[in-house]
């Protein structure tokens, strides 16, 4: 792998008051980005913004722990140079910085990682990218310990004290914001599931409703096919029968609209022959995509086969 270009560092040379001034002024901009984004990468992009005027970096990553899984997973990688995204990769907990750092809830500086002895996988997937140096800090609030943030180098470089305490109270913002954020998104999720969950309380009682009013057949399949067309995206619904004197499965309706004159004659199938007749024969739903399809060689099949 060829040597990365480093670009010249951005922060330009402060006496000391100055640069504690650009900090504090940094810190208000983390403050304010965080309370007008909900969005993780592109806080963290701008994030990448605003932090370059205050100290060095390439890399800003943000690493979550997963609790279903017990994984850490990389979910943004925020990059001043091109880069293969590998957000969603994830990582055992051992044998990870990001890991151990959310366990010890301290940070991590590497100032060198050729000359890293731990965490020797991790080190060597940082060499292949150009990175030379990292310090990676937990993000954890008073509720839970969320993950952490990570800050990379191009170049093999120490922390200062001043940079380490100013990058631990960004990260304290910072877990904050993914905090709000991440609980965002599972209430969103929550209020998606709710809906839909309504949706099918309020189908179910329509096709109650059908199924009471109604005693034509074609009645009934007629309004059932309209209430599950709201909720349901589909192409095709038919309705099949079973003769008990025969056997044979009788093809009673079907809702085709894209051949409204399919159904124009009786159409009887053998029960081993088509789905319906195996969803009828074990009492359980069948799913089958494309060539599965093809198992079941019933007049009615071909004919749906044939149209798409």
């Amino acid at each position: 792998m060829a040597d990365p270009v480093i670009s010249p560092p951005e922060v330009a040379f402060a006496s000391p008051l100055e640069h504690s001034r650009r900090q504090l002024e940094a810190l208000l901009e983390v403050s304010e980005a965080i309370a007008q984004q909900r969005d993780l990468p592109a806080l963290f992009h701008d994030l990448a913004g605003r932090l370059h005027s205050v100290i060095e970096f390439d890399f800003l990553t943000l690493v979550l722990h997963d609790p279903v899984r017990n994984v850490m997973r990389l979910h943004i990688l925020e990059s001043r140079i091109p880069t293969e995204k590998v957000a969603g990769m994830e990582s055992p907990i051992e044998g990870h910085p990001s890991g151990w750092v959310w366990q010890t809830q301290q940070p991590l500086v590497i100032n060198d990682v050729d000359e890293e002895t731990r965490f020797p996988d991790f080190m060597r997937r940082l060499r292949e990218h150009g990175v030379r140096s990292m310090a990676i800090f937990p993000l954890t609030t008073a509720q839970r310990r969320i993950g952490s943030m990570g800050f990379g180098r191009l170049v093999p470089q120490g922390v200062t004290d001043t940079e380490l305490q100013f990058m631990q109270r960004v990260a304290s913002q910072v877990a904050v914001a993914v905090d709000n954020a991440l609980n965002f998104e599972n209430s969103q999720a929550y209020q998606t599931q709710l809906a839909r969950e309504r949706d099918r309380l309020r189908v179910l009682l329509e096709i109650n409703n059908v199924l009471v009013i109604s005693r034509e057949v074609s009645e009934v399949f007629r309004g059932i096919v309209s209430t599950l067309e709201r909720v349901i995206h589909h192409d095709y619904t038919s309705l099949a029968l079973l003769d008990p004197a025969t056997g044979l499965l009788k093809i009673h309706a079907l809702d085709f609209p894209g051949r409204p004159g399919l159904l124009n004659r009786e159409i009887t199938v053998p029960r081993d022959t088509s789905p319906a007749g195996h969803a009828i024969s074990t009492g359980l739903p069948l799913l089958a995509r494309g060539a599965e399809l093809e198992r079941y060689p019933s007049e009615i099949i071909a004919m749906l086969r044939k149209d798409g």
